[in-house]
């Protein structure tokens, strides 16, 4: 493959844990075997399961093929997320000559508690 997707960050972290935004920003860098190539589009699956995933399904997102060179600030627009959820993505990319890349290495994140009533605690 002449270019293909490394490192998969989600809110500038290799799979965070307890975020509090809910529309996490994704990033990825593109590392290719021939000098000048460029990304020319993007398609980012994000799902409640790596079995999904390895489906190629997006059960919470799919992005579609997106004619993007960005790689950073990727903001999540899928259904919404649920506190304490855990969610996984890939990323695919395609360069100047419409060829794509394999999907990268599944990569996740897990959604923290968002509101003050979502804590639940009694003294002990």
């Amino acid at each position: 493959m002449p270019i293909r997707v490394t490192v998969c960050k989600t809110e500038y972290a290799i799979n965070p844990l307890g975020l509090d935004v809910l529309e996490p920003r994704l990033f990825w860098r593109v590392a290719a075997t021939q000098n000048a190539t460029v990304q020319s589009a993007y398609q980012v699956l994000v799902a409640e399961s790596e079995d999904s995933l390895n489906q190629d399904q997006g059960t919470m997102w799919d992005s579609g093929k997106v004619a993007s060179s960005e790689s950073i600030h990727i903001v999540y627009k899928g259904k919404p997320l649920q506190e304490e959820g855990r969610y996984y993505w890939k990323v695919r990319v395609w360069d100047g000559k419409d060829q794509p890349s394999e999907w990268s290495v599944i990569s996740f994140w897990t959604m923290g508690l968002l509101s003050r009533d979502a804590w639940k605690a009694k003294w002990i």
